[in-house]
């Protein structure tokens, strides 16, 4: 490919939104750089856990609205039952 001469000005939209850190080159072609998986089994778990830990009432005292969504939905659950 011949190098294309830059525009005063111009903008490279490819290299600012990252995209030339994502492709490498083997052999003088261009492939793609297997990145990690954005949600791992680890970090699912230790999510899980800390929403767990979220719904104790003293915390969401501190927080009116979920407090009141929190009582809401077990009322809800009592109302059901």
């Amino acid at each position: 490919m011949k190098d294309i001469p830059k525009i005063a000005g111009a903008v490279d939209h490819a290299s600012e939104a990252g995209l030339s850190s994502e492709m490498g080159l083997v052999d003088g072609r261009a492939r793609r750089v297997r990145q990690a998986p954005l949600l791992t089994k680890q970090a699912a778990w230790d999510a899980f856990k800390q929403s767990v830990v979220m719904l104790r009432p003293d915390i969401q005292w501190k927080n009116p609205v979920m407090f009141v969504v929190e009582v809401g939905v077990f009322l809800s659950i009592l109302y059901m039952i």
